[in-house]
């Protein structure tokens, strides 16, 4: 008989795995004040939730009542390390669903600077900062996000 895997036990999972690596590293690197585990949970739970609804309601073609690709599986999970790589001194963005089947995060400030950060299933993030029209493509396969990226987010906190 197979038992399947809950997202919980992933998250659970990860979140050790994270906590094993922290104390193997600690005593070698110096990690800098991006670099902390969240601890309260509460907010990165509520936006995993909310990842989890996105991904419900756009997980079929067309979801956008056009012709709209669905969120796949794969990008939800990349989503998901998304989230959990934020430092938690950073704020968590909004989610956006994208018709392209990508995901977006998006922060905004009362100055009306937006960033935005497009991720695909293959760990490709389109970054478009503005009101400078920065646009730029990184490729993401580190547990950790790109420190360029992070400095960005910053600017939002």
């Amino acid at each position: 008989m197979l038992f399947s895997r809950s997202i919980s036990d992933d998250l659970l999972e990860n979140r050790e795995h994270l906590q094993q690596r922290n104390e193997q590293l600690a005593g070698t690197f110096r990690f800098s004040h991006l670099v902390t585990i969240r601890t309260d949970r509460t907010v990165l739970n509520e936006a995993i939730d909310e990842l989890g609804n996105i991904r419900d309601e756009c997980d079929q073609p067309g979801w956008d009542g056009h012709e709209a690709l669905p969120v796949s599986y794969a990008t939800y999970r990349k989503a998901i390390d998304f989230l959990e790589a934020l430092p938690a001194e950073l704020p968590m963005p909004e989610i956006v669903p994208e018709n392209d089947g990508e995901l977006a995060f998006e922060w905004r400030d009362e100055r009306g600077q937006v960033l935005s950060v497009s991720l695909a299933s293959n760990g490709r993030l389109t970054v478009l900062y503005m009101p400078d029209r920065m646009r730029t493509t990184l490729l993401w396969s580190k547990p950790e996000l790109p420190n360029t990226l992070l400095k960005l987010i910053e600017l939002f906190a």
